[in-house]
């Protein structure tokens, strides 16, 4: 380095350190003597210099935090979070890159994200960063999103987690979140069937609202097996249960998981028995999951599209009719016309005669 002007310098330097080489390292770069923040390969860290006839290095897109302070490196994080290149960083601060773009994605930079963690072949930097949007993030859509996405993995751990995660939720969003999680155990196989078990009936307790008005309109006598069931206590509160258990064996196999879904006990015994019935009825989750799905009301966008169509197949109907009138006029005018000529030719030939 030759320093000729205080704050400019002029010089040729061989770099051939890792890029993400910090200032606290033995080896002297052009950004520690700098003290630059970040590092961008190929970009101009002294200022604009002149160009010349030369090639032109190429800038790359991303950048590093260099900077060993960990105040420093915070704000590097906060401020170029989309810029960083994670496959260069610690495995540490790899974990809370995922995190924290996890908690600060929007809808419009998901694919952006996604790209930037393709490097990830042990996957668990997408399971950090999906396990943060279902925890932290502020947009409804990209949580349903990811739950989707964890469910794909087949993780049995991560799904337990995000079925943890849904519970805090807005009655509709743990609806809905719930749903996209019974549809998985539905169309996959995920964990062992004693976890599928747990996951389905904890998912149905958070949607118990909807499977009780089912086996209400259903079947009548299902409002006083509850009521004696929610009413009890002690001893007659795990005979109701018994009772309530008796008494659905008659019963289809949907109206019977319903109503189990419904179920609360209150005592060791009373859950037990709603345990065992549980899992008889769960020996094949995916069908239970099939059986509880069937209770979710149905999406309005379906209905929209059929509203719009059949408007459009109306709006077509009427056009086709008022053609066919139209043509059916000009029909009905031709012949007027033609009595119009023959009337005259009759008139024209009776004055020939006369």
């Amino acid at each position: 380095m030759t320093r000729r002007h205080p704050g400019k310098e002029a010089g040729v330097v061989v770099d051939f350190v890792h890029p993400a080489t910090r200032h606290d390292d033995p080896v002297v770069t052009l950004h520690s003597l700098l003290d630059r923040d970040v590092y961008r390969g190929g970009a101009i860290v002294v200022g604009p210099v002149r160009r010349g006839r030369g090639r032109r290095v190429r800038v790359e897109r991303r950048v590093l935090p260099v900077t060993p302070g960990e105040e420093r490196r915070h704000e590097v994080f906060e401020r170029e979070l989309w810029r960083i290149g994670v496959e260069n960083l610690d495995y540490g601060e790899q974990h809370m890159w995922a995190a924290l773009a996890g908690a600060r994605v929007a809808p419009s930079g998901w694919r952006r994200a996604r790209a930037m963690l393709q490097f990830d072949r042990s996957g668990e930097l997408k399971r950090r960063f999906l396990l943060t949007v279902v925890e932290r993030n502020d947009h409804a859509p990209l949580r349903i999103r990811a739950l989707q996405e964890i469910a794909a993995l087949k993780d049995p751990e991560a799904f337990d987690l995000a079925v943890d995660m849904i519970e805090p939720w807005s009655k509709d969003q743990r609806r809905e979140g719930a749903k996209v999680c019974l549809q998985a155990l539905a169309d996959k196989r995920i964990g062992g069937r004693d976890q599928a078990t747990g996951w389905i009936w904890r998912l149905a307790d958070y949607t118990r609202e909807l499977h009780e008005q089912y086996a209400v309109q259903r079947w009548p006598e299902t409002k006083r097996l509850l009521g004696l069931l929610v009413n009890s206590s002690g001893a007659a509160h795990a005979r109701n249960a018994r009772k309530l258990v008796q008494a659905i064996r008659e019963q289809d196999r949907r109206l019977q998981v319903a109503i189990l879904a419904s179920a609360v006990a209150h005592t060791p015994e009373a859950e037990e028995v709603l345990r065992g019935a549980r899992t008889r009825l769960a020996r094949k989750p995916g069908s239970c999951s099939r059986e509880l799905l069937r209770n979710f009301p149905k999406g309005k966008g379906r209905r929209k599209r059929s509203r719009r169509r059949r408007s459009g197949a109306a709006g077509a109907a009427g056009a086709n009719r008022q053609r066919v009138e139209r043509k059916n006029g000009d029909q009905s005018d031709e012949p007027k016309s033609d009595e119009r000529s023959s009337s005259e030719d009759t008139g024209s030939t009776e004055d020939q005669a006369a």
